[in-house]
């Protein structure tokens, strides 16, 4: 890892939009106070959970529209992972993103489950890692920022975690956001877990010091382990 001007570039744009997250709050609480009746029967705690998701979700679909639209202009090939282009301070900075959500996550919402909590230390860690790295050099870690990138695209499920508590509960419109959310994060969770299988074997197949890709193996399987019990768990809860 090489601590360059990229990487202080990164954390300087993380903590921005760190504040930036947080800021959000009061403004959503104001709005949700005004606008819904039911949101207001709820306990400090409650609100605080509804207000996180409904702003990642909104974090999350412009992650998704980044990735979609680099994928779309070739500046990132999912297939010739080997010949990656663009501009790697916008990846990182893209990651910053996605990890500034469950920075400020961790401090607002303190009554989430445990495998949510380590879910979200493991994608700081990650950050932390991904923003140091030299992208023109082929590593897991690269795996870890796509990781992110796709489950981006299913924000509408951190939208109906929140909006759940908005509406009656089996009334229409939740019956119908819950099943797009699930339908969303079943589709995500495929297409990245299918890429990161075929990553890692382009990975192994290519590299010249298998001690040095068993150690990043390693550390990206203990990782890997707390997001997919996460998502595992979340995605059994949409479908039942």
């Amino acid at each position: 890892m090489n601590i360059d001007n990229e990487t202080f570039i990164s954390w300087g744009f993380f903590t921005i939009a760190s504040v930036g997250f947080y800021s959000l709050y009061p403004i959503t609480n104001y709005i949700l106070g005004k606008c819904s009746k039911k949101y207001n029967e709820y306990t400090l705690d409650r609100k605080e959970y509804i207000i996180t998701n409904i702003i990642k979700s909104k974090v999350l679909l412009l992650i998704s529209g980044l990735f979609i639209t680099n994928v779309y202009n070739n500046q990132l090939n999912l297939l010739t992972v080997r010949n990656n282009t663009g501009d790697y301070l916008i990846w990182k900075n893209i990651s910053a993103l996605y990890a500034c959500t469950d920075f400020i996550g961790l401090i607002r919402n303190t009554k989430m489950e445990l495998s949510t909590t380590i879910h979200h230390y493991c994608v700081l860690i990650t950050y932390l890692i991904i923003s140091a790295l030299d992208f023109e050099k082929e590593s897991i870690f690269k795996a870890a920022l796509m990781y992110g990138a796709f489950s981006a695209i299913a924000f509408l499920v951190n939208f109906y975690l929140g909006f759940r508590f908005l509406v009656e509960k089996y009334s229409k419109n939740e019956r119908i956001l819950r099943k797009l959310s699930a339908i969303s994060y079943v589709l995500a969770c495929a297409f990245n877990w299918t890429w990161q299988v075929y990553y890692m074997r382009v990975l192994y197949l290519n590299s010249t010091n298998i001690y040095n890709i068993i150690i990043q193996f390693t550390v990206y399987f203990i990782l890997l382990g707390a997001w997919i019990s996460d998502d595992l768990k979340l995605m059994r809860f949409l479908l039942n």
